[in-house]
């Protein structure tokens, strides 16, 4: 068993040694295919994997995205190090990450007309930040690699809308921590997360003024656990790989001013979350590829209340199966100085909705069962290494494959985005 293990380490090293967000994001096999990138998401992992490659690393990411209020969403940079002892640092700025929600759609907060308008914008714009900073810490106990992740973010914007006659006041603010314990056979993560948001707009007309706020908070607390066996060097077998996610949130609505209407309505949100899976990923010197199958399970229940608007109360709750969840990835090294690579998922929800509604003491209810939401995405990208430690990862979304010639013909105005990032990594 040790010589299997010592043979795929040093297949999977040769393969992974170029490891990138954008590698990730075009395989999709997070989890099962691996590579550095997986210490941001379980800490414990960052000794092992340098300790085995000998390198330290550096990379940074630039991503562009046309779509509406994602123009420099894909920005961030990082550094692994080891220092004296056996320890390893890990520092990123920017990091992308959906680590948690707040509750952003409030579709029960619509009270008034200038209200709806402020709404719909606020929710539509809002939105929960990147870390601004991780700083991962990572450690031996043992044969286990060990560690946490602390990160912090901001957000905010201020602009004039709705004709000049409105300023809106957008922020939000995370802070999180990470554990991880990982061996060759066994990894084990659980994380929180905290945070807020708000949004503020002020209407002036000179005859007359409005001020409407909405203020969101939220936690999560989520994990995994995942075992892998190796039938032979050449294979690994991910049996099971679980998760777990359990958010609540809640969020109030004030206006004042002239024109104000007294509501003052309330929400919350509570939402779990459950996935499980398995996967297979098979490796060469010079290619990698991994099939995985998962099976998920959400529930959210959603509570507006208003004791001022007719003492009104509305809950939702939604129920969602997703069986199957199918993902595939490969990448193989074409020339000495090129690597191709693609990925795959597609995936099947079948959702009950259920709606009561207590006006007064007095309760209906309408219930939407088992609508079935079918999707498929896929990715492409490259790698193009220059000598053994320095390469550039990218990735074009599938966009381009429909939506290139408005592009190329200068037609592409904003309707039809598309996705490109691109990644450095250097290890030393």
């Amino acid at each position: 068993m040790r010589k299997i293990i010592i043979g795929l380490l040093a297949c999977l090293i040769a393969v992974s040694v170029f490891a990138s967000e954008t590698r990730r994001s075009v395989l999709n096999m997070q989890g099962y295919i691996c590579d550095m990138m997986d210490a941001w998401s379980n800490p414990g992992y960052l000794i092992n994997y340098h300790t085995e490659l000998g390198k330290d690393a550096v990379g940074m990411e630039f991503g562009f995205d046309n779509a509406p209020n994602n123009a420099d969403n894909n920005r961030w940079g990082y550094l692994h190090y080891g220092t004296p002892g056996v320890r390893y640092l890990g520092v990123a700025v920017n990091r992308m990450t959906y680590q948690g929600t707040l509750p952003f759609r409030m579709t029960g907060f619509a009270p008034g007309a200038f209200n709806a308008t402020f709404m719909d914008y606020a929710l539509d714009t809002l939105q929960a930040p990147h870390n601004l900073i991780d700083v991962i810490y990572s450690t031996k106990m043992g044969n286990a690699g060990v560690g946490i992740n602390a990160n912090f973010g901001m957000w905010g914007m201020n602009r004039e809308t709705f004709g000049g006659d409105s300023t809106i006041d957008l922020s939000s603010m995370k802070f999180g921590l990470l554990a991880g314990y990982h061996t060759k056979m066994m990894s084990i993560t659980l994380g929180f997360d905290y945070l807020t948001g708000s949004a503020e707009g002020i209407m002036d007309t000179g005859a007359a003024q409005m001020t409407e706020k909405l203020d969101v908070s939220g936690m999560n607390i989520y994990g995994g656990f995942k075992y892998t066996m190796y039938p032979n060097q050449n294979t690994k077998i991910i049996l099971p790989r679980i998760g777990f996610g359990y958010e609540t949130g809640s969020g109030t609505f004030e206006q004042s001013g002239t024109g104000s209407i007294d509501y003052d309505p309330e929400y919350k949100e509570t939402e779990m979350m459950v996935t499980l899976g398995t996967g297979i990923v098979w490796h060469g010197n010079a290619w990698e590829a991994g099939l995985a199958g998962e099976f998920g399970y959400v529930s959210d229940k959603e509570t507006h209340t208003d004791e001022n608007a007719g003492d009104v109360e509305v809950t939702v709750t939604n129920n969602a199966i997703i069986f199957p969840r199918v993902k595939a990835g490969a990448e193989s090294r074409v020339f000495s100085w090129l690597t191709a690579r693609a990925g795959m998922t597609y995936q099947l929800w079948m959702v009950t909705e259920k709606t009561e509604t207590d006006v007064a003491g007095t309760t209906t209810d309408m219930e939407d069962k088992d609508n079935f939401i079918r999707n498929m995405n896929m990715q492409i990208g490259l790698g193009v290494h220059f000598g053994p430690n320095f390469t550039l990862d990218a990735e074009v979304s599938e966009d381009l494959l429909y939506n290139g010639p408005y592009l190329l013909s200068g037609a592409n105005n904003g309707t039809n985005p598309m996705n490109l990032c691109v990644s450095a990594t250097y290890t030393f």
